[in-house]
């Protein structure tokens, strides 16, 4: 199975003052760390553990009070990592084109404290004999370092309800991942977005907006084949066959296909 890689937003409920300590279900307090060292210790420390408390600890506690359904998709995802053997827990840079805000029914959510870098965990799934890896972004406020929250801030009353997009690239893995590269353009908040993406063996990538204005896939390697696969809302809504050539498959709808 292809590693995937989450941007995870998890959020503590309730309003406290940054520096406050954290006290955790144990009855154990902690002030935030000083350091973004302290904090990536102290997140590996917390996953190799399994301690969900010290976790949550960690995040801005500034931030969405999540409804029950962003709750179980985040705990989801927690789920996934707990129940996996971390590898390795690292710092990374923020990519040159990186954007932080983003707009979905006419709000705006952007990140508390700002985004400084990410923190890198990679994790091997023991069931699923599988490689993943999940960035959690961090930032420091008030002498303080801790992975980020979101603010929501309603912009746009009037604006065009969000569909939830995902794009699908399936492409056989043995004996050796097959590579390609593509770019899609999206509609969000009334604008086109461009974006480029490159991988190799399975890719997918979700996000809101109005509709998926286009999309093409190459495969760059010799050997292998890849699919594309579009949903919105969950339903497909176009699949490609599967493509040995390097000939380009471009997905071009009307705007009522969406």
């Amino acid at each position: 199975m292809k590693a995937c890689i989450f941007i995870v937003s998890l959020v503590l409920i309730g309003l406290i003052l940054p520096g406050q300590t954290c006290t955790q279900s144990s009855g154990v307090s902690q002030n935030p760390p000083t350091t973004k060292e302290e904090l990536l210790q102290r997140l590996e420390h917390a996953l190799k553990e399994k301690n969900r408390d010290a976790f949550f600890c960690l995040y801005y506690p500034k931030g969405i009070l999540l409804g029950d359904d962003h709750k179980q998709t985040q705990n989801m995802v927690l789920d996934l990592i707990l129940e996996s053997q971390i590898r390795n827990v690292e710092f990374c840079p923020l990519p040159k084109d990186f954007k932080s805000d983003y707009f979905m029914n006419g709000i705006k959510y952007y990140p508390i404290p700002s985004i400084k870098g990410f923190i890198k965990v990679k994790h091997y799934n023991l069931g699923e004999k599988s490689k993943g890896s999940i960035q959690f972004p961090y930032g420091k406020l008030g002498g303080y370092f801790y992975i980020a929250n979101t603010i929501q801030e309603v912009v746009d009353e009037t604006a065009p309800k969000d569909k939830f997009l995902c794009i699908r690239i399936d492409g056989n893995c043995l004996p050796e991942p097959v590579k390609f590269k593509g770019e899609y353009i999206c509609v969000r908040n009334k604008k086109d977005i461009h974006q480029l993406f490159e991988g190799e063996s399975d890719l997918t990538k979700c996000f809101y907006g109005q509709h998926i204005k286009s999309c093409k896939v190459q495969k760059i390697s010799q050997e292998g084949s890849i699919q594309l696969i579009i949903s919105v809302d969950n339903k497909t809504i176009y699949e490609s066959e599967k493509r040995e050539t390097k000939q380009p498959i471009i997905y071009e709808p009307t705007i009522s296909d969406n």
